[in-house]
């Protein structure tokens, strides 16, 4: 039977859901955009977290899974026009910067599940002229994680969106052997295309590599001893690996759109006036 736990750290607010008889848990930071901190399965830990960069506000947080919206990757000068007026947005977006609200759990024996909100407020509005919620769902069980996510927009024009996830996987690999479709990839260390043969040097993942999703497929890495398996909506056209010089993690993002497209206006996902887009992203092991 999986249990909730609610906890304070440092001035952050956290939610564990945790299973002890099928050795899986999820633990969310609520203060900290609403990320998914701990992901366990089969009593492994799958997720990189360097906890002191969660809690100093000076330094990007590294691991866990942020949450990326409204757009994913950076912008040219952090900024864009819309309907000719021009407006900031940092790296990733902004939702990953605000406290996300807890809306309802499901304590089941073989599934864990909360649901989070966030809704636009004046202070995104001077970043995103959109009025906006987000309901996102964490389902945990022994298999994994997957989360559904709906995107309401609350304004009477299209808003348009990018969003992804930056998830941190644990690896002390050298070599990254990645499952896909897509024969090749685009590097931008120098925004040329290159066959992909099966496996990449983790150290030819800075600053990244992007690869075109096939719909309704799936991508996989080799995690330690487990295959973490990705599985996407259609919205979700591309999956970016990245990681650092001697970091042991590698991360593997799917995104809906390519850096810089709330510029040049390519990819974009538009939700319609008045409606909204339920997808999902799953990682599963095996």
């Amino acid at each position: 039977m999986f249990k909730l736990e609610q906890y304070t750290e440092k001035n952050n607010r956290f939610v564990r859901l945790k299973n002890e008889r099928v050795a899986c848990w999820l633990t969310i930071c609520l203060t900290q955009g609403g990320m998914v901190t701990e992901l366990g399965v089969n009593g492994e830990e799958l997720l990189y977290l360097n906890k002191e960069t969660l809690f100093d506000e000076k330094k990007p947080i590294r691991g866990g899974i942020p949450v990326l919206f409204p757009s994913s990757g950076k912008l040219n000068d952090n900024a864009y026009t819309w309907n000719e007026r021009q407006y900031q947005m940092p790296l990733h977006g902004f939702a990953r910067d605000h406290s996300w609200n807890v809306v309802s759990t499901n304590l089941e024996e073989e599934v864990g599940s909360i649901t989070l909100s966030l809704e636009s407020t004046e202070e995104m509005l001077q970043l995103y002229p959109f009025d906006f919620k987000l309901l996102f769902t964490y389902n945990i069980a022994n298999d994994g994680l997957t989360i559904t996510q709906s995107y309401q927009n609350n304004t009477n024009e299209p808003m348009p969106i990018y969003p992804g996830f930056h998830p941190y996987f644990q690896t002390e690999n050298e070599w990254i052997t990645i499952n896909t479709k897509a024969p090749t990839y685009l590097d931008l260390k120098d925004n040329q295309e290159n066959e992909f043969s099966g496996s990449i040097k983790k150290q030819d993942l800075e600053p990244s590599v992007i690869f075109t999703n096939k719909q309704a497929g799936t991508v996989s890495i080799q995690v330690k001893e487990q295959l973490v398996m990705m599985a996407y909506g259609s919205e979700f056209k591309y999956t970016v690996f990245w990681t650092e010089k001697g970091e042991n993690y590698v991360c593997m993002e799917p995104w809906m759109a390519l850096p810089n497209a709330l510029n040049e206006k390519k990819g974009l996902v538009c939700v319609d006036a008045n409606s909204r887009l339920d997808t999902f992203v799953s990682f599963k092991v095996s």
